[in-house]
């Protein structure tokens, strides 16, 4: 199967108080879904961004990562790029956030879109030379 030149998806999703396996659980459906209307599209489904200096959230976005990441496979490709919104220590960058600790400010945005734009770039290069399945969601957990 070649892939579609006209379809790539990029998948983001945040939380609340859902329990991981939920919050995982919607992001296969949704890529179930993406799946079927485009089966030959890339499909870039990204970690969940860190966001207060909770450990109990940082803990549930790590579980709800280390869930998404099965999803990898065929046409979908996970990618975790949390890593440039934090300081060497683990903390938020704060530049990065508004005051609430859960939006991106201005300096998240500028941090985090070359990363994605990288792994976008990446995706799309020479794509013609190998060929996809679209299982990857299928067999998320």
């Amino acid at each position: 199967m070649n892939p579609d030149p006209d379809h790539f998806s990029v998948v983001l999703v945040g939380f609340r108080l859902a329990a991981p396996a939920l919050v995982a659980e919607g992001v296969r459906t949704i890529l179930l879904q993406l799946q079927k209307r485009w089966p030959q599209a890339l499909i870039l489904v990204e970690g969940l961004w860190p966001r207060d200096d909770r450990p109990d959230q940082r803990q549930k976005a790590e579980d709800v990562n280390a869930l998404i990441a099965r999803c990898a496979g065929g046409a979908v490709t996970y990618a975790d790029f949390s890593k440039v919104l934090l300081d060497p220590s683990g903390q938020l960058l704060a530049a990065a956030y508004q005051t609430d600790k859960l939006h991106l400010g201005r300096g998240g945005y500028e941090k985090i879109s070359p990363a994605i734009a990288e792994k976008i770039q990446q995706l799309l290069g020479p794509r013609t030379a190998r060929g996809f399945s679209s299982s990857g969601a299928a067999q998320c957990f």
